[in-house]
């Protein structure tokens, strides 16, 4: 079993070019990516759940996970 983490500083959802990046905080990233999926549309997608699981999709492969909220940052370990 491999572990692997990472820790989301910056969410955004998807725009034009022209959309100013954004920095979120705490709540404003629970706001959006909490019960949603967030994904590139095509290699992968992530489901955060609001008790703090995670259930990851790549090509043909599940990836579970936990995510926690640290200050402004969305940090998440894939099991």
């Amino acid at each position: 079993m491999s572990l692997a983490g990472y820790c989301v500083v910056q969410m955004v959802k998807p725009g034009s070019a022209a959309e100013k990046f954004k920095h979120l905080n705490a709540a404003e990233i629970h706001r959006r990516t909490i019960g949603n999926v967030v994904t590139d549309d095509s290699h992968w997608s992530d489901r955060f759940e609001a008790g703090g699981t995670l259930e990851g999709m790549e090509p043909g492969q599940r990836k579970p996970g936990t995510w926690k909220l640290q200050g402004n940052e969305m940090c998440v370990i894939r099991t």
